[in-house]
């Protein structure tokens, strides 16, 4: 067994022995940076805000829609077109390398099988764009449809 095991159990410890850092447990911002993905951070610290303590969760919420008078309590369908993007570009992101990266040796034709990698890489382009649009349409309709709530309930007060 590797030296090295006892650390893959620690918070990040799996990515502390490809990232060659000298802890042995690297922070989040670490791995962020490393991959190039540090851009995302705001969006990660905003997704934290309703789950962890803090005052910024009481009025900061991923599925706050134009209610100020209002606090959430339970689920909500809300605020799921980020979410939902930043997943759908991570899976397309992890599938890609998956399938383009992979030795293919059982392969005797080692282009071919790299082609219908391509293939379907493009193809789950074409779904994730489409979903990504579906989500956004869905999260607009979601706004007008409580901002038209709203005006009508201000106008029976």
């Amino acid at each position: 067994m590797p030296d090295y095991h006892k650390d893959v159990l620690k918070d990040y410890g799996w990515a502390a022995v490809h990232l060659k850092s000298k802890k042995k447990s690297p922070p989040f911002r670490t791995l962020e940076e490393q991959v190039g993905l540090s851009q995302l951070r705001p969006y990660y610290q905003f997704a934290n805000h309703p789950v962890h303590a803090g005052v910024k969760g009481i009025k900061y919420d991923v599925g706050y829609v134009y209610s100020p008078d209002l606090l959430f309590a339970g689920p909500s369908n809300s605020g799921l077109a980020d979410p939902a993007c930043f997943a759908l570009h991570s899976f397309i992101a992890i599938s890609t390398l998956l399938l383009t990266y992979l030795p293919y040796v059982e392969y005797s034709n080692l282009l071919e099988a790299h082609l219908k990698s391509l293939v379907a890489v493009q193809v789950m382009q074409v779904l994730v764009k489409d979903a990504v649009s579906a989500f956004s349409e869905a999260h607009e309709q979601l706004e007008h449809d409580e901002l038209e709530l709203q005006a009508k309930e201000r106008i029976q007060a």
